[in-house]
């Protein structure tokens, strides 16, 4: 009567097998997992430079866009004080068609049309540069 049982030990080797097997795919997979960190992290670290870049590009293009309403703006001053302008020489030929009379008439007259015509287009200049700027 042995302690020694041969189905034993060979019981024993298959379950350390077993185990070593085990452990083994285990390191395996997470050699594996590893892999696939390092991948992501290339992503992400793509993905960061990719976002960089966009911010970088939408900084400019605000810069831009504030050039162009700054300029938008000083555009809408100039045209209302051209309309200032034209409505003050309008008022003015308008007195100097009452102090000059009939024979002055027709041609303050033209003149006046002609006024009335700029006047005209600097408020329909005025109009459209309204739109993008508010």
């Amino acid at each position: 009567m042995g302690t020694d049982d041969p189905s034993a030990g060979g019981s024993a080797v298959k379950q350390a097998v077993a185990i070593a097997r085990g452990w083994g795919g285990f390191f395996k997979n997470l050699l594996n997992l590893n892999d696939h960190l390092h991948g992501l992290d290339g992503t992400v670290r793509r993905l960061g430079s990719s976002l960089e870049e966009v911010s970088r590009a939408r900084s400019a293009l605000e810069k831009e866009l504030l050039g162009y309403s700054t300029r938008l703006t000083h555009v809408e001053q100039r045209l209302g004080e051209i309309k200032q302008e034209l409505n003050a020489t309008r008022d003015n030929l308008i007195q100097l068609q009452c102090q000059v009379g009939a024979q002055g008439d027709t041609v303050l007259a033209d003149v006046l049309r002609a006024l009335e015509c700029l006047t005209k287009k600097v408020d329909d200049l005025a109009a459209r540069t309204d739109g993008p700027s508010k």
